[in-house]
């Protein structure tokens, strides 16, 4: 069985989300000074954050080969590429700015990443990044349930999508778990995507090759 380009892009995507809770140092939510400089000071920070942003990043790309193919995921590929876009810049600050700041001006780091995480534009275009992404994991669901095979595969990616705002209220162990979620559920997503042979709707039936 031939390994589709939109499938390992989308496996990656599920590495990089689950990596990323794992990976990043939580020593920031003690709300300490000390606290938040080991964590930001920290390489760790740098790396599961890169690899955060970088789950998104694939996601998109992979519905958007998948859309390729597949005229229903065109929407899902779409808010996915608008909520990547809206969300990356506040991972950004997160990840480069609040680094810097750790290794600059350690006494000044619980204001100064206050600064950075609570402006309201920052906050804005995050939230609505992450709503934009919830949109996608529905229509994801939603595209999933009019195909042949297993109907039922994009439903844990898309309750990984639609509540990874709300996990970043819950302690690490929970945010830990958010990401494992992420990563079943795009293995069972694209093992989904695996199985079927890729049909283009503007495609006539006798052009359809009959398996792979």
């Amino acid at each position: 069985m031939r390994i589709r380009p939109e499938t390992s892009w989308l496996t990656a995507s599920g590495v990089g989300f689950a990596l990323f809770p794992m990976l990043r140092p939580w020593g920031d939510k003690a709300m300490t000074q000390e606290g938040m400089v080991a964590a930001f000071g920290s390489s760790w920070w740098l790396v599961a954050h890169l690899l955060g942003a970088g789950g998104f990043v694939a996601l998109s790309v992979a519905l958007a080969l998948r859309a390729r193919v597949e005229r229903r995921g065109r929407a899902a590929a779409w808010f996915a590429a608008v909520g990547t876009a809206l969300v990356l810049p506040f991972f950004g600050a997160e990840t480069f700015a609040l680094h810097a700041i750790a290794l600059l001006e350690p006494g000044s780091t619980p204001a100064l990443a206050e600064g950075v995480r609570g402006g309201a534009a920052a906050l804005g275009t995050f939230a609505l990044g992450l709503l934009c992404l919830a949109v996608a994991g529905d229509l994801i669901a939603a595209t999933r349930r009019r195909a042949s095979g297993l109907r039922w595969a994009g439903i844990p990616l898309a309750l990984g999508l639609v509540g990874y705002l709300p996990q970043f209220f819950l302690p690490a162990e929970g945010r830990i778990a958010h990401g494992v979620l992420m990563l079943v559920g795009a293995v069972v997503l694209a093992l989904a995507w695996r199985r079927e042979a890729p049909v283009n709707e503007s495609t006539p039936a006798r052009h359809v090759p009959a398996g792979v």
